[in-house]
Order: C-alpha cells, then sequence, then structure tokens
C-alpha cells in the first residue's frame, strides 16, 4: 500500500491541502518550507538546497501525481523546459483538429449510408467548435495557450500542420464543411 502524502502550503494567506498517492517523495525544500515560486516559469525563489546555479528545479525534485496530476494547479508543478510545453500544446491542437477534420469528412458518409442521426451529431461537434471560436473572437484557445511559451508567430506555431495549411485552415474546411452540410441536406430531401 502506498502511503498518502499531504502537501500543505501558505497561498495568499491561507493553507492549501492537497493530498494524493503514488507520489515522488523527493520533493524541493522550497516546496516543503514555503518558498514562493512562480508557476509560469518554474523558478524558485528560495537560496535552500536542490536548486539549480538558474533557480529551476530538477526533475527529480518535482511531485508526480500520474492518476490525478491534471487536478493540481500549475503553481505545484513547475515547468522544466517551455519548449516541451509548446511541443504537448502542437499535440494536443493536432488531435483536436484531426478528429473535427474527421467529423466534417464523416458527414457525406453519413448522409449517403442514411446515418442522419450521426450526421446530426457531426454537424453539433462542429457547430460547437465554431462557437467556441467565435467566442474567442476567430482564434483557438489554444493559439493563446501556446502562443505564452514561444515568441513565434507563423501560421502553424501552434499546430503540427504545413503552413499553408494552417494559414488556409478556416477557408478550406469552412467550405467543405458548407458543401458536405448540402450533401447532408440534399440526401435527407430525397430519401424514399
Amino acid at each position: 500500500m502506498t502511503p498518502k502524502l499531504s502537501l500543505q502550503r501558505r497561498d495568499q494567506g491561507r493553507d492549501v491541502r492537497l493530498t494524493g498517492t503514488q507520489v515522488r517523495t523527493r520533493l524541493h525544500a522550497g516546496l516543503r518550507g514555503g518558498a514562493q515560486d512562480d508557476a509560469a516559469t518554474g523558478r524558485v525563489h528560495d537560496e535552500g538546497a536542490g536548486v539549480g546555479a538558474s533557480g529551476r528545479l530538477f526533475p527529480d525534485q518535482m511531485v508526480l501525481i500520474p492518476r490525478c496530476a491534471f487536478m493540481l494547479p500549475l503553481m505545484y508543478r513547475p515547468i522544466s523546459r517551455p519548449t516541451s510545453v509548446l511541443a504537448g500544446i502542437k499535440l494536443l491542437h493536432t488531435v483536436i483538429w484531426a478528429a473535427l477534420v474527421g467529423c466534417i469528412l464523416a458527414l457525406p458518409v453519413a448522409a449517403f449510408t442514411r446515418r442522419f442521426h450521426w450526421a446530426l451529431v457531426l454537424t453539433a461537434v462542429i457547430v460547437s467548435e465554431c462557437a467556441v471560436l467565435a467566442a474567442n473572437r476567430g482564434r483557438c484557445p489554444l493559439t493563446d495557450w501556446a502562443a505564452r511559451y514561444t515568441e513565434d508567430r507563423e501560421a502553424n506555431f501552434d499546430i503540427y500542420l504545413p503552413r499553408w495549411l494552417a494559414r488556409n485552415n478556416k477557408a478550406i474546411f469552412g467550405t467543405l464543411f458548407v458543401v458536405n452540410e448540402l450533401i447532408v441536406l440534399w440526401r435527407w430531401l430525397v430519401q424514399p
């Protein structure tokens, strides 16, 4: 049985208590002793032992909770390399983009197989993505997130796509979505 770890810190004048199992126990003295850290850069403002010359935490001093790491605030998970975070964001963005393109390309298949309930689900997924884009002034929220980790502003700085495709993404797949919706509507109107 793995022991439970209770991590307590002072955060803006109040005690924060986090618990979890399967935790690597090598913590930095600053996390145990209440030193302040900067979550965006992973720097610890403490001259204590275990901190490198740059002030960054070493990887073996980070808290790892495999099952619930997503629930910890970023201030408890120092980021050692912004490029690895950017790569993760780009990968996530590419996977989401591929799923949405798959939904667009599946629309005519659903129409020709007369699976109109699936066409409705696919349309709802795409329309919800359009609502997210509209709420964010035409930009994907992942683009804004990726912009925090790089100065690059090429069309494909936030996604693993060729530059020309990333630049014309909305025009290409927006047009394809409208055409495929017209195919679904046509097949629905001419059904026997």
